[in-house]
Formats: structure tokens, sequence, C-alpha cells
């Protein structure tokens, strides 16, 4: 009998997008999973939804409790995980119907602790698009896939298109009350691996809707951005001399993104906090490094002019990009 994969839903405020979701796990080609709905205290029809498809289907399991958020929805998922393997989806997406046979079959095939597959994002009643998927297998040993997290460019942080060792989770927990959680913990994990598989084919849809956590910025939410980035920095850069080059790419990257995320959610005071200027003092630091290296091409032509408008002048970076967003 195969290995079974535990496959953890957090929810909230999602019933319109829910039972497309819990639809797409009952028919995937591989059956031997444990299907986690995590009724994170949802106010709306989401928790009637999970009773009703727990009725259907015996695989599923649905957890009631109050709101805690996202990581601690997935925490509490981990805890109730039988799995040998485990993974995770987000409940306004979907997932193609194969997805957990072929990251499991990778898996086993290449003797592999992490799978990975590739994910398209689309606006909502938009049409998928698979002409790009190559197909490509990729194997790569834990330095080589931590380098192409931190380029986060082919391997990137979302926690969802992935398979793991369920044991990884052991010591490893999500961060309560803090967004971008998938950052806090995905280097943990490919730390933890001496092999990582990912293929270059489409099999997880993320659905990008304006009324998602990420589309509504805020200062706390820039700030535990720039938290989770700077913990990863000094975690690595102490431990892992090889991985200075991607390391500063990575912070050069993250430090535009956090005066984007200022400048689009109109947040005026924190763009010019004493935060924001020490982060806008790295920059400066480290600019000249990542020019130099390879990697600066991997930025796209934008974000290489914003850099330009931004080193040139902070706050007239600030109004003349005001009006765009």
């Amino acid at each position: 009998m195969k290995d079974t994969i535990s496959v953890i839903i957090p929810i909230y405020k999602v019933e319109k997008y829910l039972e497309r979701c819990i639809q797409s796990v009952i028919n995937q080609t591989y059956t031997n999973l444990q299907i986690i709905l995590v009724d994170d205290g949802s106010p709306d029809s989401c928790g009637k939804i999970c009773d009703d498809y727990a009725k259907k289907d015996s695989r599923i399991e649905v957890i009631h409790k109050t709101n805690g958020g996202i990581s601690d929805a997935r925490n509490v998922g981990i805890n109730k995980a039988k799995g040998k393997y485990i993974a995770f989806l987000d409940p306004d997406d979907y997932i193609v119907k194969d997805m957990y046979e072929t990251l499991y079959k990778n898996l086993i095939k290449y003797k592999a602790d992490i799978s990975i597959c590739k994910y398209q994002y689309i606006q909502e009643e938009k049409q998928l698009n698979f002409n790009n998927d190559s197909n490509n297998i990729f194997i790569m040993d834990k330095m080589q896939a931590m380098k192409e997290l931190l380029i986060n460019k082919t391997i990137t942080n979302h926690l969802w298109n992935k398979l793991y060792k369920k044991d990884f989770f052991n010591d490893i927990k999500f961060p309560n009350g803090k967004k971008y959680e998938d950052i806090y913990v995905m280097y943990l994990l490919f730390e933890k691996s001496s092999k990582i598989v990912y293929q270059d084919t489409t099999k997880y849809i993320y659905i990008n809707r304006e009324q998602s956590i990420l589309h509504n910025k805020n200062p706390n939410m820039i700030q535990d951005y720039i938290n989770c980035i700077n913990n990863r920095y000094k975690y690595l850069f102490n431990k892992y001399e090889e991985l200075e080059k991607e390391l500063n790419y990575n912070l050069l990257f993250s430090i535009l993104n956090y005066h984007v995320m200022a400048i689009g959610g109109k947040l005026k005071e924190f763009y010019n906090s004493e935060v924001m200027e020490n982060e806008y003092k790295k920059l400066k630091n480290i600019k000249k490094d990542v020019k130099k290296s390879k990697m600066y091409k991997k930025l796209c032509i934008k974000y290489r002019i914003f850099l330009y408008i931004l080193l040139f002048n902070k706050n007239f970076t600030y109004k003349l990009f005001e009006k765009m967003y």
C-alpha cells in the first residue's frame, strides 16, 4: 500500500472557493490521503461545507477551532497529521488532479526529502495556460536548492506546491500571528533536506484575488516581511559562507519590495520611518556587490529602474510612483 499523505487546508472566510478546493483534493489520482480541514472560526458557511464533505468522504477530518490565524490553523493540522508525508493547500486555490501522484512519484524515485512542482498565478475566472511547462525534472542537493530559494525564481518560498517528509515538522512550527509564515520556515525545511526534486510542470493553481490577506498592505505586514528576511539572512549568513552572494541578492530584492509595498499601500509615514531608513542604508551598502554579480541580471528591468530611481532620491521615488499604484 502506498504511503499516506496528510493534506492540511486552513479555512477562513472562503465559502465562494472552498468546494472547488476540496473537490480538487478528493478527485486526486493519488487516493491514500488524510484530508484535514481546519475551520479557523470562519463566520460564514465554511464550517458547514466542511462537515458536509466529511459525511461524503471518510478520508476527510474536520477540526473546528476559534480563530487564531493561518499559522495556528496549520500547526493544529500538523498535530493531527498521521501520514508519512505532508502537504498544504490554501482554501481559495485548487490543484491539478495528479499533483500529489506526481510529487510522490518524484520523491520516491529520486529518494528526495522535498518534492516540488510548478504553480500558476491566475486572476479569478481566467483561463489556464500550460504552454510554458517544460516538464523537465531537476535534482538538487541542499546547497543548490538553498541558492535557488534565495534567488526566488524557479524555487520559491511558497508552502503549497511542495510535498514534505512529515517528520521535518517535529521541531518546526509556523510562527503564530505572523504574515509571510512560509518564509519563516522554508529555509529551515530545506536545511533538513539532503535532496530536493523539482518538476517544471504546473500542478498548483493560485487564485490571485483582491480580498486576500497579501493584497491589503499595512505597516505590520511589511514589518513581518522585514523581520523574516532579516532573521533568515542572519541565520544563513552565519552558517553558510557559500550563500553570501545569494543572500545579498535576496536582501536587495526584498528591500526593493518593502518600498514598493509601502508606496502601493500609500503608507508614507511608514515609508519614511526609522525602520525603513535602516533598510535603505543596507540597500546602499550591498548594491555594488550585487550589481557586479551575475544574479543582478535576474532582476527584471522594472526592478532595476526602480532601484536606480530609489537610490537617486528616496522621497522623489515615493512621489513618482504614488499615483501609479
